[in-house]
């Protein structure tokens, strides 16, 4: 219990600063500020040329279901 304890603290601690709203903002929902990018670093060992990511999310595995 004391550990736990010692846990939520340190969390609410953290969220009440502005850097730790921010970091569990974009934790939680994978925002950006504005003019930000995103980079995906793909491995050399990876056949698909990136787009592992891609043909794993939801949209395109519908997509392709219709076809």
């Amino acid at each position: 219990m004391e550990v736990r304890k010692e846990y939520l603290e340190s969390s609410i601690g953290r969220l009440n600063t502005d850097f730790g709203i921010e970091q569990e903002v974009r934790e939680k929902f994978g925002v950006a500020k504005e003019g930000e990018e995103v980079v995906v670093i793909v491995g050399e060992g990876d056949e698909e040329g990136g787009n592992s990511i891609q043909k794993n999310s939801l949209w395109i595995r519908i997509k392709d279901f219709f076809r």
